[in-house]
């Protein structure tokens, strides 16, 4: 749009030389300087006036005037109303003009009454007239416009309704034929500049977002696709779900189809929903894609795809382990079963090792650790475990170990952990035996007594002995013996012994005996003969009994006496028969005939 200085400086022109302009010029001067100025002149100065012409057919000018098609983009198939503009034009003194605009009916057409023309610009609807508007031949129409008084002000001149029916992308120049364009006020035909407009088709756009978040167990994803507005013709465009982290038929059903936003319709915005498929996986919130496709009438802009999520509603998994079977001695292994509680869209790790209990690794069962993997979306939620038994020789009893799951990734470890495994042991309990290996006897050989274990144990193994009863008496016979004995587990050592030592005295006894019993033991049974019996050889020989007359006997009356002498004690009553029988002295004649038995109590009861 050109200036007014710029109009100034280019129609400023006085040619002195002349003196028709000059006396011209004054008498304008004169006119302009009264209160009475009206009409084309009214509200100018010198400096807006020009000279044309010569001699007495000189006119005065005013500037040229500018007129001017827009410049803009429209959208296919929508219809509005092109400005046609002029400068500031008040004072100019306009009140009549007409023009023709050029445009391609290709691309657009005039729309409604009156060519479309409407009176709704700043010009001409404060001069309170209207256009008139014709189309004079295809992509050609011819703007009329009369005012009773001058047009002032600027701005939209006329508007003209045109209709978008080309495509997007489509380009209509509008242009004024030079030949037509007459603007006149009471000093004649004002000058005009047009300047040429161009119109290009857009089309609408659309968009769509996320407007609703799915979620497990049936929560569904919602989407908006928005046009930007109406068209005279339906606007569609396709639409499909797919991509991203969920799974298609697991996560959410699959969803395509084409939406349509019939010609001229005020519903601008339609819903897309994706309906959430619920299952037993454990899964971070996943996510999928709404895609946009093949718009007709119409460009698609944004982001697009738009990304629909999930939620999942299930907790995270657990890992339990358990003892599902337990081991024995020989080669039974025990069997551990870690258990994850669900599916996961994450792989699962968990490490696993054995720590030594009563049973000792290497030993009594073979060393076991590693990691075990439950891969992504597996149905198989059980893992086995097994731990090699080692067999040995010795009693053990049922003996333990554990196994310890630990480090896990993406699942937590609950319940019993460590889990302990059993060993049972197929040695039978040891037993304990005794037997006099070597027997006692005068003065001082002692007895020895053996206590043999039948087999190694993984515990200690006691039991108590003690010496008594029997025909030897202790103290006297034996020296009083007791204690315990203890097999250190696992010993290698089976046997032990146990003395009692001997007593030496002066009495005849013959060969005695004692016992020496075992009792009270523990991890092991006494088996066999118990008590074992030691005996002691006696070096006292037999004693002798001897008889001697101690007193000769003589008439009338002294009688025989006979002494009878045991040689030693004993520890038996001994006893020993007398009687007389005549010799040269005759029985009733000369003694009395006499018999009975001597006894010599012992020295002690046995």
């Amino acid at each position: 749009m050109f200036t007014k200085l710029q109009r100034l400086s280019e129609v400023l022109s006085l040619n002195i030389t002349s003196v028709w302009r000059l006396l011209s010029i004054l008498a304008l001067a004169i006119i302009l300087t009264t209160s009475s100025a009206s009409g084309a002149f009214a509200g100018r100065s010198l400096s807006d006036l020009s000279y044309s012409g010569s001699g007495a057919l000189a006119q005065i000018l005013v500037p040229p005037m500018e007129l001017t098609a827009p410049t803009a983009n429209q959208l296919v198939g929508s219809t509005v109303a092109l400005p046609i503009t002029v400068d500031d034009i008040t004072g100019d003194g306009i009140f009549t003009g007409q023009f023709d605009l050029l445009y391609d009916p290709a691309v657009i057409t005039p729309s409604g009454a009156n060519a479309g023309c409407s009176a709704a610009g700043t010009i001409v609807g404060n001069a309170g007239v209207a256009p008139f508007c014709s189309i004079l031949a295809s992509g050609r129409i011819r703007v009329v416009l009369a005012g009773a008084s001058a047009w002032t002000g600027s701005g939209t001149l006329v508007n003209i309704n045109f209709t978008a029916i080309g495509i997007a992308g489509n380009t209509s120049a509008l242009t004024f034929p030079a030949l037509n364009i007459e603007f006149s006020n009471d000093g004649g035909t004002v000058p005009v500049n047009p300047h040429p407009g161009q119109i290009t088709l857009v089309a609408p756009t659309i968009t769509v977002v996320n407007t609703a978040t799915g979620a497990e167990p049936n929560t569904p994803n919602s989407f908006a696709v928005t046009v930007s507005n109406s068209l005279s013709v339906p606007i569609t465009v396709n639409y499909a779900t797919g991509g991203g982290s969920a799974t298609l038929g697991s996560d959410y059903t699959a969803t395509s189809g084409t939406l349509t936003f019939p010609a001229n319709t005020s519903t601008l915005t339609q819903t897309i929903t994706v309906p959430t498929l619920d299952d037993l996986i454990t899964e971070t919130t996943e996510n999928f894609d709404l895609t946009l496709s093949n718009p007709i009438n119409a460009t698609i802009t944004g982001t697009n795809p738009a990304v629909g999520s999930i939620a999942d509603n299930e907790s995270g998994p657990t890992l339990t382990i358990a003892n599902t079977t337990p081991g024995a001695e020989t080669s039974t292994a025990n069997v551990f079963t870690v258990t994850l509680s669900n599916q996961t869209s994450s792989a699962v790790t968990v490490n696993y090792a054995t720590s030594s209990g009563t049973a000792i690794s290497g030993s009594d069962f073979t060393s076991t650790s590693g990691t075990l993997t439950f891969p992504a979306n597996t149905t198989t939620l059980t893992q086995l475990i097994s731990v090699p038994t080692l067999d040995d020789t010795i009693f053990e009893g049922t003996e333990n170990f554990t196994m310890l799951l630990s480090g896990a990734t993406n699942a937590t470890i609950v319940g019993t952990n460590p889990e302990t495994g059993t060993i049972a042991d197929n040695e039978t309990q040891p037993t304990l035996s005794i037997a006099s290996t070597t027997p006692g006897a005068e003065p001082a050989t002692n007895n020895v007594f053996t206590v043999t274990l039948t087999g190694q144990t993984a515990s200690a193994v006691t039991v108590n002995y003690a010496a008594g009863g029997g025909s030897a008496i202790s103290g006297t016979d034996y020296t009083a013996t007791s204690g315990t004995l203890t097999f250190a587990a696992n010993t290698t050592t089976l046997t032990q012994t146990i003395t009692v030592p001997t007593l030496d005295d002066l009495i005849f006894e013959g060969a005695e005996n004692f016992d020496l019993t075992l009792s009270g033991p523990t991890n092991a049974t006494i088996t066999g003969l118990n008590p074992a019996v030691g005996t002691i050889a006696d070096d006292e020989g037999q004693p002798t009994v001897s008889i001697v007359n101690m007193t000769p006997g003589a008439e009338p009356s002294t009688g025989n006496v006979f002494a009878v002498t045991l040689s030693s004690q004993t520890i038996s009553p001994v006893t020993v028969n007398y009687a007389t029988s005549s010799g040269t002295a005759t029985s009733g004649a000369d003694f009395t005939s006499t018999s009975g038995t001597v006894t010599f109590a012992p020295i002690r009861q046995r």
